[in-house]
């Protein structure tokens, strides 16, 4: 149990990097990401967002679970509220033309918390470093106007070898009303550092490398109450696809890795937040 909880721990990422522990326990040879893949991605993200437009219409469903039927609702929301993580797979794998797409899917409830809380504690970028450490070695903010937000992120993961990925995105937030707001992140830039911290440190091009993560989008929603705030947290992410051959050797990783990250990810956001509001005088919702 151990190992696997240490595992979990060097998984994490606030934008979720569970993509790039598929590939790590083979020494795979180099991959380019070429423009077949990141049209067919591209496809992909436009009718996954077209679909959260749609969801995000005030007469549509705001959670996912909020689309179940009555008893599984009712169920999924005290499932919540006793401190579970609820997962769902809309794409654990997914292969396209010299790729693979990643879309998973988590909600978790904050209990104590406001709804202003949640995202103070989210958008304090500078300190990912100390917060998500071993998994975020490096964290700025390059640059931060109003609601939105570029960030500079050195994720680390280490398995046989250790991967270093340099990540930069942007971040926009977007308040519906008192209760409910949103985030959408996008990869600008996604490179692979080799022999980092030493002198012979190199930053591959965005494209080039190994291919354990290509593109990354993040999706969040926030849904607060007198309780607490529910955050859903969906991730799609792009990596190369499996070598001819290890598919059966692979292919498990797929489906379980991701998982066990996004429940990891959701549980230490939630703790990191709590953590944030206790040491800090609690502010009354406005």
């Amino acid at each position: 149990m151990a190992c696997s909880q240490d595992m979990r721990a060097n998984l994490l990422t606030v934008f979720i990097l569970p993509f790039v522990y598929l590939y790590t326990p083979l020494p795979l040879s180099t991959a380019e990401l070429n423009p077949e893949t990141v049209k067919a991605f591209d496809q992909y993200v436009h009718v996954a967002e077209a679909r959260m437009d749609n969801e995000l219409k005030s007469s549509r469903p705001f959670l996912w679970v909020d689309a179940l039927s009555g008893a599984d609702r009712a169920t999924a929301y005290a499932r919540l509220r006793n401190g579970e993580v609820l997962l769902q797979s809309l794409a654990a794998g997914l292969d396209i033309p010299g790729g693979m797409i990643h879309d998973w899917i988590g909600i978790v409830f904050i209990p104590d918390v406001t709804l202003e809380e949640t995202l103070s504690g989210i958008q304090n970028y500078g300190n990912y470093a100390q917060f998500y450490a071993p998994a975020i070695i490096r964290s700025k903010i390059l640059k931060h106007d109003g609601d939105n937000f570029t960030i500079s992120l050195r994720l680390q993961e280490r398995s046989v070898r250790t991967v270093v990925l340099d990540v930069v995105s942007n971040t926009q937030y977007f308040r519906l009303d008192r209760s409910r707001a949103y985030s959408l992140t996008h990869s600008i830039r996604i490179t692979e550092i080799e022999n980092p911290g030493t002198p012979q440190e190199r930053e591959e091009s965005p494209g080039e490398g190994h291919g354990y993560l290509w593109q990354l989008n993040g999706y969040r929603r926030f849904l607060g109450d007198t309780s607490g705030v529910y955050m859903q947290f969906e991730v799609i992410a792009l990596s190369r696809n499996i070598p001819w051959g290890l598919s059966w050797l692979i292919k498990p990783f797929v489906a379980r890795v991701p998982r066990e990250s996004l429940n990891f990810t959701l549980s230490r956001t939630r703790d990191s937040v709590q953590t944030a509001v206790k040491e800090h005088p609690k502010r009354d919702p406005k």
